[in-house]
């Protein structure tokens, strides 16, 4: 629900910055990069902290493992 409204800022922000200058456009967009990665660094937290709790090992550490493991067979 709360991605949808992001969204939906997010393509009104777009049609609000189609006649901007390019530097504030940009900066903008810089903002929205940042805020981006900021949810998705607390979206990882919250599952890093429910996979700990359900004692899960994560699939990112799975994947590093398996790719040492087939990089040290070549």
């Amino acid at each position: 629900m709360m991605d949808m409204e992001h969204m939906k800022d997010s393509v009104k922000t777009q049609k609000k910055q189609s006649s901007a200058p390019s530097t504030e456009v940009q900066k903008s967009l810089k903002q929205e990069i940042l805020q981006l990665e900021k949810i998705l660094q607390d979206q990882f937290e919250v599952r890093r902290a429910l996979e700990i709790a359900l004692s899960y090992r994560t699939s990112s550490l799975e994947d590093i493992n398996e790719t040492s493991v087939s990089i040290t067979k070549i």
